[in-house]
């Protein structure tokens, strides 16, 4: 076996024949799949056995509810220890029939990256795909601080640290493949951060850089209509991972400042785009709501200026 996938699942009978499928239908044949069921209450247990009853490479692994990150590190840890890539899928997620071929050969070619990653696209609860390029752009717009200042990454270029700490440029772990040594040297899932996977890429991110590949390699699924409250809700959550990251032991002197210089252009940006919700409710005549917008922004905007002005993260 060459490469070991673990898919965390938590009440995924809906989509995890969907997801398994698309492991099932790789073009590369030599992987092994661990899922780990985080104590579903569903007959998800049962629709994996079926699988692993018909393919040998197929186990299950099952866990008490403890949450994705343990779940992950779990199934990382009932790997063969002999496989060189780590991958990891979400259970809804799918992957396109190349995905592992690409990744591979990425990392095959390129012996001093860490990892690679490459573009998602999203698709609804069904599966069709929605929003066409609106995912892919996310993925692809890769930006970095250079000499203090923001700038446009080549498309040809590896995904540094400067890149990570200034754009998230990685939406769901399905996009990226991991070589086996990085996790055994940046170590696993931290199992109570607010976003464990961010967390790790940026982790990773210290140590060395990413390959890229500017090709899809997941189909990132959307449940329900209420996206924009999830978005609103995720980003909070990406300031928390960043804010936390920048205090980091592991960071140089030279990192810190790259990471701090990195947020202040994510909170400007994520300012703009509380700036636009808030529009976008006046235009429904929701008042309430486009004031909280507006408030929110100017937090976004206060808050950059005073990481600009040195008043936070002075370490």
């Amino acid at each position: 076996m060459r490469i070991s996938i673990i898919i965390p699942t938590y009440n995924a009978s809906r989509y995890i024949r969907q997801t398994i499928e698309s492991v099932l239908n790789q073009t590369v044949s030599e992987w092994e799949l661990v899922v780990v069921d985080d104590g579903s209450s569903d007959n998800t247990v049962q629709i994996v056995e079926e699988y692993c009853n018909k393919d040998a490479r197929v186990r299950l692994v099952m866990q008490k509810n403890a949450g994705v990150g343990a779940a992950r590190n779990l199934g990382f840890h009932s790997t063969s220890p002999n496989t060189a890539y780590i991958a990891f899928l979400d259970h809804d997620d799918i992957w396109p029939l190349h995905t592992l071929e690409t990744l591979a050969s990425a990392l095959d070619k390129n012996a001093s990256v860490l990892a690679v990653h490459g573009d998602a696209r999203y698709i609804d609860k069904t599966g069709r795909p929605i929003k066409p390029g609106e995912m892919e752009a996310i993925s692809r717009r890769r930006r970095a601080i250079v000499d203090s200042k923001v700038v446009d990454w080549p498309v040809n270029a590896n995904t540094t640290f400067a890149v990570m700490a200034t754009c998230p440029c990685i939406q769901t772990p399905g996009q990226v493949l991991i070589r086996r040594e990085t996790l055994k040297s940046v170590g696993l899932f931290d199992e109570f951060a607010v976003l464990p996977d961010v967390d790790m890429w940026l982790r990773i991110s210290v140590q060395g850089d990413f390959a890229y590949v500017p090709n899809v390699v997941v189909d990132y699924r959307i449940h329900d209509s209420n996206e924009s409250r999830k978005e609103r809700a995720m980003a909070n959550a990406l300031m928390h991972v960043r804010q936390r990251f920048i205090l980091s032991p592991a960071l140089s002197p030279e990192q810190r400042t790259i990471a701090k210089l990195g947020l202040r252009c994510w909170l400007n940006d994520f300012g703009t785009k509380r700036l636009h919700w808030a529009k976008d409710a006046l235009r429904t005549g929701a008042m309430v709501l486009a004031a909280r917008q507006l408030y929110h922004a100017g937090r976004c905007y206060a808050y950059s200026l005073s990481i600009a002005l040195n008043r936070r993260y002075s370490k």
